[in-house]
């Protein structure tokens, strides 16, 4: 996690982009590296990625929160068999969370 975005849930790479919740964190290093722009994203705001089996998925940022670290009730939502992701990373003070939860795109 010092140099990369970690998947959290499921713990396999290859389920990346898969249907069901995906669980990504990063580090908040406050310089714009990994997920410190993440506390700038707002509703509507796209989240693009590509997995290893070329796929390129487009999801759209559908809320966002602060918790605290112990709160880990958004890693086991239900998406009803959708494509979703929760990113996770430390606020600036390092006390909580800020969580954003993305869907994908029907084109």
């Amino acid at each position: 996690m010092e140099k990369a975005i970690v998947m959290i849930y499921p713990s396999d790479p290859s389920k990346l982009n898969e249907p069901g919740n995906i669980v990504l964190a990063g580090h908040n290093y406050g310089d714009g590296k990994l997920f410190a722009n993440n506390k700038n994203l707002k509703n509507g705001d796209k989240i693009i990625i590509s997995d290893e089996k070329g796929r390129t998925i487009t999801y759209e940022v559908y809320d966002k929160f602060t918790t605290d670290p112990s709160d880990t009730e958004y890693m086991s939502r239900s998406t009803n068999g959708k494509r979703e992701i929760s990113l996770s990373t430390c606020t600036d003070d390092e006390v909580n969370r800020t969580i954003v939860l993305a869907r994908e795109v029907q084109e």
